[in-house]
């Protein structure tokens, strides 16, 4: 059986990097959303000081995550992920234990230590390590595990809440992350050629010619030009804003559903719905890239982002939630593989390795910003409505802003390709 298993140790690694980001980033989709209104009830603190006590772990895991590449070098992921994962429980233990906005600050900063070593961006390293082909395939199941989790935890966490309480359910979470530790402790391994492999499609020639590279793969920019390019600074402030737009409703869907009159078992269904159905978003937007462009996919990304707040804003029905729930989804992808996507369409893939980890960080970084501000605003005003409504505006604002990038973006590629010839 071990002899079995070991000729297939990449399909092992696969299946512990879905396993690992199933449970961490499914239970971190709804630490937010699922525990604000017990928890601020309990406690008696507002919404938008719940929220931002919650956003310093956005904040923390900012800088883990800028720095982990450094330490992925020096000690390898099997090292650092169990370790991280353990310090992350021991965050859920603190915010489990929590009696006022201190304690869930403390809880939260230390949940964040470990994101930089156990996010997507973690688990793509091992998947880049481990396969040479089908890495599209595997990084794709993989980030789809995301919604999955999120959509499972969404149903299960909300039963735990409403029988033992929302201190429960913050220690089961990290009960499961502590399991997860153990098995990645046990199982993972750094590279093929700790267990005497290589790479899956390592070396493999099938006699076929190389594809033709799409508009959208090409070789770009040296780092030292892009930086000069007002372009890059044009989509900074693009990708930013439209994580900003797309964060507004995220995190505030079961509260937002139960002001609306829902129960929080309604709730919780509606966000599980959003979360599945955001695991057939990425799959669908990914596959669809290859065909009609990472820019025409981020466009459509961005108007179900209008779509979807106007949805949310008129919830007052089980259908209308759901209907909202499932286009929501599909804007929830601006902040995973459109990033990339774009930015290799617009800057190619010659410099990703210098410029890709600033435009990801800004996704957190508009988490920090964004649901502090929503609750703070919902504090004031009482209700979210008005909030979405306005988010779909600016969301409008955000498309004319790309269509500008993109065009910026096309005179200079084709400045470029003039002066190869």
């Amino acid at each position: 059986m071990f002899s079995f298993l070991k000729k297939r140790y990449h399909w092992v690694i696969a299946a512990l990097m879905l396993l690992e980001l199933a449970i961490y980033s499914g239970i971190l989709n709804n630490v937010l959303s699922l525990h604000t209104i017990p928890v601020t009830e309990e406690l008696g603190i507002s919404r938008g000081s719940f929220s931002l006590s919650l956003s310093t772990r956005s904040l923390v895991g900012f800088f883990s995550t800028l720095f982990s590449g450094v330490f992925f070098l020096k000690f390898g992921y099997r090292k650092l992920a169990p370790v991280a994962l353990t310090v992350s429980a021991l965050g859920f233990v603190i915010l489990s234990a929590s009696q006022n906005l201190t304690m869930l600050v403390i809880g939260a900063a230390v949940l964040g230590l470990g994101e930089g070593f156990c996010s997507t961006a973690a688990a793509s390293r091992m998947v880049s390590a481990w396969f040479h082909s089908r890495q599209g395939l595997i990084l794709g199941l993989v980030t789809a595990s995301t919604g999955l989790g999120g959509s499972l935890f969404s149903m299960v966490l909300s039963r735990v809440i409403e029988a033992s309480g929302w201190r429960s359910s913050y220690l089961l979470s990290g009960l499961l992350f502590a399991a997860v530790a153990v098995l990645l402790l046990l199982f993972a391994r750094n590279h093929p050629k700790d267990v005497g492999l290589q790479p899956l499609g390592e070396g493999e020639n099938h006699g076929k010619q190389p594809k033709k590279e799409t508009r959208d793969h090409w070789f770009g920019y040296e780092a030292q030009d892009i930086y000069r390019k007002p372009t890059f600074y044009l989509m900074i402030l693009v990708v930013f804003l439209s994580c900003c737009c797309t964060y507004i409703a995220f995190s505030v869907v079961s509260p937002h559903l139960q002001d609306m009159g829902m129960t929080a078992q309604q709730a919780a269904a509606i966000q599980s719905i959003m979360l599945l159905a955001l695991a057939a978003s990425k799959f669908i937007c990914g596959t669809l890239s290859d065909v009609i462009g990472a820019k025409a996919i981020t466009l459509l990304c961005m108007t179900a982002t209008v779509a979807g707040l106007l949805l949310y804003a008129g919830a007052n029905s089980m259908p209308i939630a759901i209907a909202a729930a499932v286009v929501y989804s599909i804007s929830l992808v601006l902040t995973t593989i459109t990033v990339p996507l774009l930015s290799n369409a617009l800057f190619g893939y010659h410099a990703q390795g210098h410029i890709i980890g600033i435009f990801m960080a800004l996704v957190p970084a508009a988490s920090v910003i964004t649901n502090p501000v929503v609750n703070s605003i919902y504090d004031r005003i009482g209700s979210y409505v008005p909030i979405f409504r306005g988010g779909a505006v600016l969301s409008l604002a955000v498309i004319g802003l790309m269509l500008l990038l993109f065009t910026l973006a096309a005179k200079d590629r084709k400045k470029f390709e003039a002066n190869l010839k």
